[in-house]
């Protein structure tokens, strides 16, 4: 393995220094087709002040191993992630013969964080947001390393009657903020949302799962459980 480093690039601000580091590896043929024997390459060392370990994988984005051929040339292109403890990066076979391109992004299991909840709607133990039959909207932050999204779905117990009505969920509607960059205790991209709920005219409790997704993985995810309940009125 070699190294060369470029001190600095003329596109950058004054006083700005950006170090690149070149490495050349060898490695043998791996023409294995299972994803638990691809070819992958361990960085260790310091990133921004901290300890810093990653193991990049040669899958593609179909979680398949990009195989490894003779007299090929395969560039990993890491970049810091923006403000942020961690990285990306993409692999692109080049030089020799050059193929396609694989372009790969870490695998993230981070849930979103989610706080910062407008007075009156903070969740219960459960994650559970009670609103009143009125119409009510409120709003949250979530926080998390990656980008944050959103889903809705019917509680467990509803999905058959949400499956008979396409508006089984139109009585509540969310939107997000642009994303932005926060440092705390964790760095990451906070998006505030923004959920407006309509009036509950009609007796009985409708309910709603509210997603809040780890974009570059939906299964790291939040739930909030949103109900909203209007009594049976008292008889005369």
């Amino acid at each position: 393995m070699n190294g060369n480093t470029i001190q600095t690039d003329a596109t950058l601000d004054a006083g700005v220094m950006e170090q690149r580091l070149w490495h050349e590896l060898y490695v043998y043929e791996n023409d294995g087709t299972d994803a638990a024997s691809a070819t992958s390459v361990e960085i260790k060392g310091k990133f921004r002040n901290s300890p810093f370990s990653r193991v990049i994988l040669f899958i593609n984005k179909d979680k398949q191993p990009v195989i490894i051929e003779r007299n090929h040339r395969y560039l990993i292109r890491i970049n810091p992630a923006p403000d942020l403890s961690d990285i990306s990066f993409n692999i692109q076979v080049t030089g020799w013969n050059a193929v396609d391109t694989v372009n790969v992004k870490p695998t993230q299991k981070v849930v979103p964080e989610l706080g910062n909840f407008a007075t009156g709607f903070e969740p219960d133990l459960n994650n559970g947001i009670a609103v009143d039959p009125a119409d009510a909207t409120f709003t949250f932050d979530a926080v998390n390393p990656f980008d944050t999204d959103y889903a809705l779905a019917p509680e467990p117990d509803d999905a058959e009657d949400a499956a008979a009505d396409e508006h089984y969920l139109d009585w509540l509607s969310v939107s997000s903020s642009d994303p932005v960059v926060v440092t705390k205790a964790s760095t990451g991209y906070k998006r505030t949302y923004t959920v407006t709920v309509g009036e509950q005219t009609v007796e009985g409790t409708r309910r709603a799962l509210l997603l809040i997704r780890n974009k570059t993985n939906v299964t790291a995810r939040d739930t909030l459980h949103i109900s909203q309940t209007k009594d049976t009125a008292p008889a005369p």
